[in-house]
């Protein structure tokens, strides 16, 4: 049988929104800019970016457009929340992860979406099975937490751009094994944020850098990637990378030079994650050799390298990227640049084998006490990736007045009422569920919610379980 967790809680989450799960694929911390061009950033190791993620030769290609790819496209671009600011904190996996779940809540009618990259921080960091004291975060994992426990509106607790240091929090000033926790998370949430509805992502996947295309053009949805990131081709700092003029302003990232990848090698790879949501085939930028002069040809003419993606950065709408074409805050990242140095993850496809032929059975908990009035949820997270044809869940529930009562599940983009307000006093059945089952992948958190809509009486949830075909 495949391993599932339980995980019990008591908040109380938002039905309906398509989550996302990155399996560990990205690593710790990214580019912290600042409010003018001397800022010095800082970067995670591109082997801690990269983390276990497959080569492209070993993830599937099924990623494929049955109509031929348009030379550009840019649907997506139009359709995102507002540019972020990541401050002098180095945290772009959790402004990435945000970005990409604030598009889908876009998408799906949420007026002017904006959550708490401060609440993501903090219970990726707090809430786990094991407290992480260092700022930087895994994408993957990222990913992971707004798929199991999301994070709230960025009114509950508004990011804080600064992390704490000396000299108000001397312990905070270098990362160490006994760093303590807060330094991370910039302290702990208030009791409003900790009980405000979450907003959540589903199961994700690797996916091959030479189906983002593809995937962004048929699923409609952005793709988050982790690339090395190499100084020269950035223009970063722009007070010496100046070969380019005005490249830092388009935020334009070409492919590096082999002195510029070598050079890179020697300082130890870094790493910088960002969002895709479209990309121009005609877009152009020249080439640079090794000496930072433009490569000509054998008629004098500049050569140019084609391609490039349109992406999202977390740096703010006045510094990097403040005169791209598509607002202040995206760029040009070259399509080869991705391919050679990118890891590619997605949202939206199911992925793995199908169930065995006995099918998957995973157990929620048992014996739980529900509180008298207002929602309790218990949690299921389903390790094993992959499509369904068939699910149903079977539920056992005692309570005094059953008719107070409403039972609900809920797993990616949909949600499923089983019980309001019926008879009795004992909640007893399976249901069978539906609604495009084929579209959804099984892995990741299946949560039950039960409301109380009367105070003063209690009951107990004695078991549930979900079985898979």
């Amino acid at each position: 049988m495949p391993r599932s967790s339980a995980r019990r809680s008591s908040t109380v989450l938002r039905p309906g929104y398509l989550a996302l799960s990155l399996a560990s694929v990205f690593a710790a911390g990214c580019a912290e800019p600042g409010a003018d061009h001397t800022v010095a950033f800082s970067f995670p190791s591109f082997a801690q970016l990269a983390g276990g993620a497959p080569a492209d030769r070993d993830i599937a290609d099924d990623v494929k457009s049955d109509a031929p790819l348009p030379a550009r496209y840019l649907d997506l671009v139009t359709r995102q929340s507002p540019v972020r600011n990541q401050g002098s904190r180095g945290v772009c996996t959790i402004f990435t992860s945000t970005a990409l779940l604030e598009h889908i809540l876009l998408v799906r009618g949420v007026q002017n979406p904006d959550l708490s990259e401060q609440f993501l921080q903090w219970t990726h960091k707090r809430e786990g099975a094991e407290v992480e004291r260092s700022e930087g975060s895994a994408l993957g994992e990222v990913m992971d937490t707004l798929a199991a426990r999301g994070t709230v509106d960025e009114a509950l607790w508004p990011y804080e751009s600064t992390a704490w240091n000396a000299p108000a929090h001397p312990d905070c000033a270098k990362e160490t094994p006994t760093w303590p926790a807060g330094c991370a998370t910039n302290g702990e949430p208030s009791a409003a944020a900790r009980a405000g509805t979450r907003s959540k992502l589903a199961v994700g996947r690797f996916l091959r850098t030479s189906a983002i295309k593809d995937y962004l053009y048929t699923q409609k949805l952005p793709v988050a990637v982790g690339l090395e990131f190499v100084d020269e081709a950035w223009s970063y700092p722009p007070t010496v990378y100046q070969d380019r003029p005005g490249a830092w302003e388009r935020g334009e990232v070409v492919y590096p030079t082999a002195k510029a990848l070598a050079a890179s090698a020697l300082r130890g790879r870094s790493g910088h994650a960002v969002l895709i949501v479209g990309w121009d085939d005609a877009h152009a930028a020249p080439l640079l050799d090794d000496s930072g002069h433009a490569v000509l040809d054998a008629a004098g003419e500049p050569v140019m390298e084609r391609g490039f993606y349109v992406v999202k950065n977390s740096w703010g709408t006045s510094y990097w990227g403040s005169q791209n074409v598509h607002g202040p805050g995206y760029g040009w990242l070259s399509q080869r640049y991705v391919a050679e140095l990118g890891r590619a993850y997605v949202v939206g496809l199911p992925t793995g084998a199908p169930p065995a032929a006995g099918g998957e059975r995973h157990v929620g908990g048992s014996a739980i006490a529900l509180p008298a009035q207002g929602s309790f949820e218990d949690t299921i997270f389903v390790n094993s990736a992959g499509p369904l044809s068939q699910a149903r869940l079977e539920i056992v529930l005692d309570h005094p007045s059953a008719t107070d009562l409403t039972v609900e599940l809920l797993h990616d983009n949909a949600s499923w009422t089983l019980w309001s307000h019926g008879e009795g006093t004992t909640i007893r059945g399976t249901w069978v569920l539906n609604g495009g089952l084929d579209r959804m992948d099984r892995g990741g958190a299946w949560t039950l919610r039960i409301t109380d809509s009367v105070t003063g009486t209690s009951g107990t949830l004695q078991s549930w379980a979900l079985t898979f075909k």
